[in-house]
């Protein structure tokens, strides 16, 4: 036998060198062995190979090593969207404009009312009829403020009192997760009143473990922020509740009184997700705001 030419061994169509005078036990594979130009062998449990020596046995162990690494690595879905139609789709999938707004960037743009994110959106126009606490509408695309949809954590919330409007000056963004702008008329999938597009408002909820936060903060015109949340659950059932309470002095906007026009806004939001089986789960949602607002008499008479 030839000891001076390197040998190889080839195992399910992998070449590694092999030194000579080593051996290894290899595991069966349902491979077949081709020492060097000798005949081929079929594997039994375990066989015993002439030529494979330290290097050739790290090769093997490095890219059994690897082999492992990538199928332990955690999926990353991509950016998927419900607003659009209904289901789970992929964000760059959707034909329609949209909008989305994570919980990173309301707390990078310091924003605490959901009114003043949605100004940001482009062909969203905010309207705000006074100081704090006012009628807050939303127009999208030139419709009226009943032409808009909003849902809060999968429940429509316009106000069919209020000409089938959502008035925007409650709402508080300190528990939001996610906001889903949905431009353009969506009639055939959610129905007359989205005209000029859907607003979808997704909570905090629970997940596995324990998770708390609370926040303050105060600045001029006597106004102060406080917020608190604790949330937790198992594999099958999570839970979630978080408190916001926002105070302000405010200032004079009238002229008919010389004292300052406050706010203040209480708002309570529980959630809860039960797993009933693999296919169906219940899912409760509560949220409770407290809002006052002062403000001034008409420095006008009505027509009688």
């Amino acid at each position: 036998m030839d000891t001076g030419r390197p040998r190889f061994r080839t195992l399910a169509s992998a070449a590694v060198p092999a030194p000579v005078g080593a051996s290894v036990s290899i595991p069966e594979t349902g491979a077949r062995v081709i020492d060097g130009g000798s005949k081929g062998m079929s594997l039994q449990r375990v066989v015993r190979v002439r030529g494979l020596g330290g290097a050739g046995a790290v090769a093997l162990m490095l890219g059994a090593g690897a082999a492992a690494a990538q199928s332990a690595e955690p999926l990353v879905l991509p950016p998927l969207v419900v607003t659009a139609s209904r289901t789970a789709v992929e964000a760059k999938e959707v034909g329609s404009a949209i909008t989305v707004i994570t919980a990173e960037e309301i707390e990078r743009k310091q924003v605490r009312f959901v009114s003043d994110i949605l100004r940001q959106v482009p062909g969203v126009a905010v309207n705000r009829a006074g100081n704090m606490g006012a009628l807050t509408q939303v127009r999208i695309r030139g419709a009226e403020g009943n032409h808009t949809l909003v849902i809060i954590d999968g429940v429509e919330v316009n106000d069919p009192m209020n000409a089938s409007e959502f008035d925007f000056s409650s709402l508080l963004a300190d528990d939001i997760e996610r906001i889903e702008v949905l431009r353009g008329p969506q009639s055939a999938i959610w129905g007359s009143d989205t005209i000029g597009g859907v607003v979808n408002i997704v909570t905090k909820r629970g997940r596995e473990g324990v998770h708390g936060r609370a926040s303050a903060e105060g600045g001029s015109f006597g106004t102060y922020r406080m917020n608190a949340g604790l949330s937790g659950g198992t594999e099958a059932a999570r839970a979630s509740v978080s408190g916001s309470l926002f105070d302000t002095d405010g200032i004079n906007v009238g002229s008919t009184g010389s004292e300052k026009d406050g706010y203040r806004n209480g708002t309570l939001n529980v959630t809860g997700d039960v797993d009933l089986s693999r296919n169906l789960s219940v899912a409760l949602n509560g949220r409770y705001t407290k809002a006052k607002t002062e403000g001034d008499r008409q420095d006008f008479d009505f027509p009688a």
